[in-house]
């Protein structure tokens, strides 16, 4: 997200959520937490929702919505959010999905007296046409070529490196971006663009991953803090990959970073399950693992991905090994690795075949699904509440952790 104003100037967390999940728990949950509860509405009418909206109790701070951009000319919307209370709005803004993207742009600028509309943006023309020629709109959403769905040519990289470069004459507050980095080339091109916050991610987080471990990759960023200290300057090091609690937190900071980010973790607290955000099979998986549970998949394709060892998973490990063994050749592989691929997440974190949404069992998830998680599954054991997690993060107890130091000086000295 970037802000020309200084009135949008503080960093958020938003969830996307389905019409479906609309509900006074998923609402609350986002107030109690301080996160966004972002309802994409953009495959309905959006005013046939009023009632369960209402139902749901949303408020501006908790709830914000995704809709068409046909949504956004139609003349019963503003009134239904006045109803439901909701001040912030999402649309996408891609030429395949919009064909008269300035008639788009003129509704937005004349809806933003009152609300808050941000357009979703993957093209640098339309961007720059934005900053220079409608100052009304204050905020605007990058979306990389990385992300799903409908996309530009540009990587989030490029289109930030893109607006920074568009408003480093201006007098408004400059993009915050944090951007994660798996190795030391992406790191200093992050800084040398202006980042200000870098994850430097170790591969023993869930999902894509890079070469490093995150204490290898600590150590290279110590280095190169000593080597070149002015390329840090005014720069944040958040460290990523194996921290699920107060003690690996603490081992984080000890390596030398200002902040740390988790994601297995909150794999495991109830309310991802109350508010339907995850399916209970996944956090059971997430319960049940052992250390080592894990494996990285997508050498073959360079694409490295950290899931739970399952079926699919195997499968993918085999066809790799065939790959790499030329029993198998790239086209054929890389077809059925797609077919392999393909949905298996939202098989796993929803329990639905994303083709047709038909529900599955647990045993065909088990099947067919892909349950990226970090190494980290094998210690979490138990479900806590976010606020349990986080009163841990900040209060728990180091007893074991300051005995292993006291007893490593101990050594040392003698």
């Amino acid at each position: 997200m970037r802000s020309i104003s200084n009135k949008f100037d503080k960093p958020g967390i938003g969830f996307l959520f389905f019409p479906e999940h609309v509900s006074s728990s998923v609402v609350e949950t986002a107030r109690r937490t301080g996160v966004k509860a972002i309802f994409d509405l953009t495959g309905i009418d959006p005013t046939a929702s009023a009632g369960v909206l209402l139902q749901a109790n949303t408020t501006p701070h908790a709830v914000e919505l995704k809709l068409s951009a046909d949504a956004l000319f139609n003349p019963a919307v503003p009134d239904f959010l006045r109803r439901t209370n909701v001040t912030t709005i999402w649309v996408e803004l891609h030429e395949a999905l919009v064909p008269d993207t300035g008639a788009l742009l003129e509704q937005i600028s004349g809806l933003s007296d009152e609300f808050v509309i941000i357009p979703i943006l993957a093209s640098v023309p339309l961007i720059r046409d934005i900053i220079e020629n409608h100052p009304e709109i204050k905020i605007i959403a990058l979306k990389g070529n990385e992300a799903s769905g409908f996309v530009g040519s540009e990587t989030l990289f490029v289109l930030y490196a893109a607006v920074r470069e568009m408003i480093q004459d201006r007098e408004e507050a400059p993009c915050l971006a944090i951007y994660i980095a798996p190795n030391e080339e992406l790191m200093r091109l992050a800084f040398e663009e202006g980042a200000r916050f870098v994850i430097c991610e170790g591969n023993e987080a869930g999902g894509h991953v890079g070469h490093y471990t995150t204490l290898t990759w600590a150590q290279v960023v110590l280095d190169l803090k000593l080597r070149s200290p002015a390329l840090f300057e005014g720069r944040r090091i958040i460290l990523a990959g194996g921290v699920c609690n107060r003690e690996t937190a603490f081992m984080a900071a000890m390596l030398g970073a200002d902040a740390v980010q988790m994601g297995t973790a909150y794999l495991a607290v109830s309310d991802i399950i109350e508010t339907g955000s995850l399916s209970p099979l996944y956090q059971k998986m997430i319960l049940q693992a052992e250390p080592g549970s894990t494996i990285i998949t997508g050498e073959a394709t360079g694409l490295r991905v950290r899931s739970l060892k399952t079926q699919t998973i195997d499968a993918i490990c085999s066809l790799e090994r065939d790959f790499v063994s030329k029993k198998e050749d790239e086209a054929s592989f890389r077809r059925k690795i797609e077919t392999l691929s393909a949905g298996s997440l939202c098989v796993a974190a929803r329990g639905v075949n994303r083709s047709d949404g038909s529900v599955l069992d647990e045993a065909m998830c088990i099947e067919q699904g892909q349950f990226m998680s970090g190494a980290a599954a094998g210690t979490i054991k138990r479900v806590k509440s976010v606020r349990e997690l986080h009163m841990e993060l900040a209060r728990g107890p180091l007893t074991a952790l300051i005995k292993c130091c006291e007893t490593a000086l101990s050594t040392l000295q003698l």
